[in-house]
């Protein structure tokens, strides 16, 4: 699983391809910790180039979902991606996640890869 958008990074390259690439779940208090890289291509993600950029965002979830990782692209795409500077403000989301919040507008037309 993937996302798939042309985004140019505060160092002014453009990543077009971001995929998660950590999880940490914490069963006592239902929070989820995300790593989500982005690269250059996905064939630079592939061909094992070190990610662009990577940003930390907390989903909390009411219980834990069968399939973590979805559960967590769906909150990604739901909200948009995390501003490192947003740490700390969470919104909720529909099924009880919280996701820190960014400006839609860097993330529209986003599409899972």
């Amino acid at each position: 699983m993937a996302i798939k958008l042309i985004k140019t990074l505060p160092t002014g390259v453009a990543a077009e391809y971001h995929r998660v690439t950590r999880l940490t779940m914490d069963y006592d208090s239902l929070a989820c910790t995300a790593q989500v890289s982005s690269y250059l291509s996905e064939g630079a993600r592939r061909a094992g180039v070190e990610p662009l950029q990577s940003r930390g965002l907390v989903v909390r979830f009411e219980s834990v979902p069968a399939d973590l990782r979805a559960a967590v692209y769906e909150a990604f795409m739901a909200h948009a991606a995390p501003a490192p500077e947003a740490s700390g403000e969470l919104l909720t989301g529909a099924g009880g996640e919280q996701i820190a919040p960014q400006p839609r507008s860097e993330w529209e037309g986003a599409k899972r890869a």
